[in-house]
């Protein structure tokens, strides 16, 4: 989305430093949903996926009948914006996001099945992505990540990292699905530490 911006390393740490801190169940003893919000934070920090895409996946995308969590995600023709099937690879930090939140599902629910989605509302339906956005944002403003920030920074920030790491924009191409290179240039963001450091780069240069 036009005008979002990755988040920062800092940031990031503090997000996963404030779910820490978070009771999974209230005074009454009502399951909560920091488990689950958790996950789809992590999910979208560590696959580039845009939030409708995540919001669709069901748990059969990224998990067996032998309750092993797949390496990738294999999305459709139909899950995918662009109408392209693509793979994208799960790191360790993915995967155990989504071992928690399938065992969190199981807590919660009694059991699960392949069919259920992977990030459910409490009456086990998908969650819409304007539901999943409310999270994210709510997640943003309880630890005062500043604007212009929403669920698009998740995929940004990925995208950033990903060309950071390997300076390949064909790779960050092909993990995003985009259609061409133009839009996935636009994806690669530039934090004020990056270009203060270029500066003194120069002036160490003289």
């Amino acid at each position: 989305m036009k005008g979002m911006r990755p988040l920062e390393n800092h940031e990031v740490r503090k997000i996963l430093n404030y779910f820490k801190n978070l009771p999974t169940q209230s005074p009454k003893g009502q399951h909560l949903f920091p488990v689950r919000n958790r996950s789809l934070f992590v999910i979208g920090l560590q696959t580039g996926l845009r939030i409708g895409e995540i919001c669709q996946l069901k748990i059969g995308d990224v998990y067996g009948t032998d309750n092993k969590v797949s390496p990738v995600i294999r999305l459709k023709k139909k899950q995918t914006k662009s109408k392209e099937s693509r793979i994208v690879p799960l790191s360790n930090t993915a995967q155990r996001a989504i071992r928690e939140c399938i065992a969190w599902q199981r807590e919660y629910f009694g059991h699960i099945e392949m069919d259920n989605p992977l990030f459910p509302t409490r009456t086990k339906t998908h969650f819409s992505q304007g539901s999943a956005s409310e999270v994210i944002t709510r997640i943003f403003r309880a630890c005062n990540i500043k604007d212009p920030v929403n669920t698009h920074s998740l995929r940004k920030t990925f995208a950033t990292k990903i060309y950071q790491k390997t300076g390949n924009l064909r790779v960050c191409q092909e993990l995003l699905g985009h259609k061409d290179l133009t839009s996935t240039q636009k994806y690669i963001g530039v934090t004020y530490t990056e270009m203060n450091e270029a500066v003194n780069a120069i002036g160490l240069a003289y």
